[in-house]
């Protein structure tokens, strides 16, 4: 007695696998928007605590001075203890402040993911502003499109 066997289907179709693909792309997509936003938070507070430290140390070496103030030009590479991507540091005296008056300086490199995103400032005195979409910075003052951190 012959009997017959049905065929049944295996694997999927080719529309399954295309829609299957499509899904996974965008939200592949959406993904990736979120993580690299993501990302430049996390510098910009791996800079805003590179500031920290760097006013730290100067404010240690100006304690070691016998008027507080320092003559000799400031290296921010060497003050540091953590290397800091996508950033070049300086030190700026205050140009409407007394003598031992600065601010530290984190501006975006323009290869860097933070370009066009802002500098940011920490004065002597602690006072933390980052300045959206203005890469260059020559005074800490925190204006109207700046924010205080």
């Amino acid at each position: 007695m012959l009997r017959s066997h049905a065929v049944l289907p295996r694997g999927f179709t080719l529309i399954e696998l295309l829609i299957t693909l499509l899904i996974a792309s965008m939200l592949l997509t959406l993904s990736m928007a979120g993580y690299g936003r993501f990302i430049e938070r996390g510098q910009r507070q791996s800079a805003q605590s590179v500031l920290v430290e760097l006013v730290a140390q100067i404010q240690q070496l100006r304690a070691n001075r016998p008027n507080g103030v320092l003559t000799e030009t400031l290296d921010p590479k060497r003050l540091i203890t953590q290397p800091l991507e996508g950033y070049r540091l300086s030190v700026l005296p205050n140009p409407i402040g007394a003598a031992t008056e600065f601010f530290v300086v984190a501006e975006p490199t323009a290869s860097g993911r933070q370009a066009g995103k802002g500098a940011l400032t920490l004065t002597h005195i602690g006072q933390g502003c980052w300045h959206k979409n203005q890469d260059r910075v020559t005074s800490a003052v925190c204006d109207a499109a700046s924010t205080v951190w």
